[in-house]
């Protein structure tokens, strides 16, 4: 199981959905499993994409090729 502390801004509803429910809401409608596991691979893809730019930028800094012309 995973956790996270966060701070609203603003006054916020949080809405819990266990396992088991979402997975039984996305059997009764496939959309809405669709629009979350899209969503989810399109963060997925950005966290991998900036990963992907820090690392070539370290490997870079470390091979002192970072600021040659």
């Amino acid at each position: 199981a995973r956790s996270a502390t966060v701070v609203a801004a603003d006054a916020t509803t949080l809405i819990v959905i266990r396992e088991p429910d979402f997975r039984e809401l996305c059997d009764a409608n496939p959309r809405i499993g669709y629009v979350v596991i899209r969503n989810l691979a399109q963060d997925l893809a950005y966290k991998l994409r900036s990963s992907n730019l820090l690392l070539r930028g370290n490997i870079r800094w470390q091979r002192g090729e970072l600021g040659k012309s």
